[in-house]
């Protein structure tokens, strides 16, 4: 065995530079001394032990730790308190910095639950272009308390998704105090409440301003249920005044900055949250699936950007409790919970867009075998059918209920009539174009689909009668209490009955069908003074084809 001290324990550094072979012999290796060059052997770094390693760890680890509470989680510096919005501020955009926080918490949250951190919200001073908006409100005295009271008469009723006790509480503050997000919530109930009569509605210069404002907003980086609620208010705008596609991309994008802030997954309340704020983000959330439907029933292979809720997920509860700040929480009902048990309106209006919803996926299921087809559209059907019959007894009960009819639970009743007619529209249109009859493999099955034909003919037929009956319902309460609290949400139905008996009135010639279409056609005149939608002349032929 060779000696320790003729043998180097590593490789000399010529060999090490070049990767050659080196032999390790002192005071020369092998390699070297062939060609002629110095051979230097370094002294071999100290090993380190295994405590020595993670003690070093630990220090880094720490150190990374520092320059990212450093470098990421600086808040935001706070703004001095003034009395005038109008110099609170600046311009988000392209002047705010980015929000690096946000950007890495998408690409890896799971970095950050390590970390044990959470994403804090980003709260901006108001912005120059908002509080532009609302200087004419405040100018007066009480003027913002003015127009969130304008917006809770004619607005909630059907449209029940901010809290009154937290726009009290918004509005007990210092004016310098309101945040980029609440301003932009107040700015959208200005807008929504906006009619074809108001000053510069033509130019649509407010609309214009505030889908800039919403853009910036979310360019910053601020994610907040406030901006959602704002957003959701662009979007009825846009559907009551017929600006499409806008309508359809703006549900969506409140549909993902929702996702985003995890209030579709609200079965349970987060850790000591208070009843109310939960329950004002479950409406929310039901809200942006309504929208969703909405804007989708209309056309064909159009996917939702939302899921079917899951059984768990709680319906709306009584709005009474809620705006009153009730502390206990009312007996809640889940979208599982049996039909017949009564329950709030706005829940209600939930349960109709949950089976509208269902409808629009089946009708969209291009791949389904006619006999379970047949069977789904039976199902669809009754189900849709009991809940009509139990919204129309509940309005029925109560005077107050059925003078209120066109604005909440008459809501229900247009959309369940609306899956309705969606439901057995798209069955005739395929049965008729793709000739279910004549591709059914027995005659038993023939049978059933001419059947079903017959049978949703005579369904279009009825709801369509039933959409005049509602309608001139609708008429009565707009002459009570007034046509600035019509949702924009029911002239879809209104369109779609007045079609179908368009169809009926030029191939049957029956009187009923061209009184009723008369009669929608009035009450749709009468709409447009509040949402320009209304007056749009979509068919004016009354011999459409079907």
């Amino acid at each position: 065995m060779e000696s320790t001290d003729t043998i180097a324990k590593a490789a000399c550094a010529a060999c090490k530079q070049y990767k050659r072979k080196c032999d390790k012999a002192l005071p020369c290796c092998s390699t070297c001394t062939r060609l002629h060059r110095e051979c230097t052997y370094l002294d071999p770094a100290p090993r380190v032990t295994a405590e020595e390693e993670i003690t070093l760890l630990r220090a880094r680890v720490e150190q990374l730790e520092k320059l990212v509470d450093n470098s990421i989680f600086t808040k935001v510096s706070s703004k001095p308190k003034t009395d005038n919005l109008s110099y609170i501020g600046g311009e988000t955009s392209g002047k705010a910095a980015s929000n690096l926080y946000s950007s890495l918490f998408f690409l890896d949250q799971r970095y950050f639950t390590h970390l044990h951190r959470k994403q804090e919200p980003l709260l901006l001073p108001t912005t120059r272009a908002l509080a532009e908006i609302l200087e004419p409100e405040l100018g007066l005295p009480g003027g913002l308390c003015q127009l969130v009271s304008r917006y809770f008469d004619a607005v909630q009723g059907w449209m029940p998704v901010v809290s009154r006790m937290r726009m009290r509480r918004v509005l007990d503050r210092s004016i310098g105090e309101i945040k980029a997000d609440t301003a932009f919530l107040l700015s959208c109930m200005k807008l929504v409440l906006q009619d074809p009569q108001s000053q510069n509605f033509e130019d649509q210069s407010l609309y214009k301003a505030l889908k800039a404002e919403y853009l910036d907003l979310e360019q910053a980086g601020v994610q907040s249920l406030r901006l959602i609620q704002g957003g959701l208010m662009i979007a009825v705008y846009e559907l009551g005044h017929g600006i499409y596609p806008a309508a359809y991309t703006t549900v969506g994008i409140c549909a993902r900055q929702a996702i985003s802030l995890g209030i579709n997954n609200q079965e349970i309340p987060q850790f000591l949250q208070p009843w109310p704020e939960w329950e004002e983000e479950i409406r929310v959330w039901w809200f942006v699936m309504m929208l969703d439907r909405h804007v989708t029933v209309g056309r064909e292979l159009r996917s939702l950007c939302t899921e079917n809720p899951k059984k768990n997920m709680p319906l709306p509860a009584d709005s009474e409790a809620w705006d009153q700040g009730v502390m206990a929480a009312p007996q809640r009902l889940y979208i599982s919970s049996p039909m017949t048990v009564r329950s709030s309106s706005f829940a209600r209006f939930a349960q109709a867009y949950n089976l509208l919803g269902r409808v629009i996926r089946h009708c969209d299921d291009q791949d389904q075998d006619l006999s379970f087809m047949l069977d789904e559209l039976s199902t669809l059907h009754q189900a849709t059918s009991s809940l009509l019959e139990v919204a129309r007894n509940e309005s029925n009960e109560d005077l107050t209920l059925a003078m209120s009819i066109c604005f909440v639970l008459g809501k229900s009743l247009a959309d369940f009539s609306r899956a309705l007619m969606k439901l057995h529209k798209n069955f005739l249109h395929n049965s008729f174009y793709q000739g279910y009859a004549d591709k059914a493999s027995e005659p038993r099955l023939a049978s059933c689909i001419r059947q079903n034909n017959e049978h949703s003919f005579n369904v279009m037929r009825d709801t369509a009668l039933q959409v005049v009956d509602f309608a001139q319902v609708l008429e009565r309460c707009t002459v009570v209490v007034g046509i600035s609290k019509t949702s924009p949400l029911i002239l879809h139905s209104l369109y779609r009955g007045a079609f179908w008996l368009s169809y009926l009135s030029a191939t049957n010639r029956e009187d009923k069908f061209v009184a009723g279409r008369a009669i929608i056609d009035r009450v749709l005149r009468a709409l447009s003074v509040r949402w320009k939608l209304a007056g749009m002349p979509l068919f004016p032929n009354p011999r459409v084809c079907y």
